[in-house]
């Protein structure tokens, strides 16, 4: 899970970078839906502990253990 979390980490923040310099440089404004996705994917790039909390409990949600 870990692997995967940190490939679409990568992906996320290549992919809002650009969308985020691109915006800044046109306009001189922040886009601040492509911040938070960088910001999300550097989470998820450097562990993302509590991401992975947060994961684990939707799995099992409703679930009797």
């Amino acid at each position: 899970m870990r692997a995967g979390t940190f490939l679409i980490g990568v992906y996320l923040v290549v992919r809002h970078v650009g969308v985020l310099v691109g915006v800044y440089s046109t306009s001189g404004t922040v886009a601040y839906d492509a911040l938070v996705v960088v910001v999300a994917g550097l989470g998820m790039m450097l562990g993302g502990g509590p991401l992975v909390v947060f994961y684990r409990r939707v799995k099992y949600m409703g679930a009797d253990r």
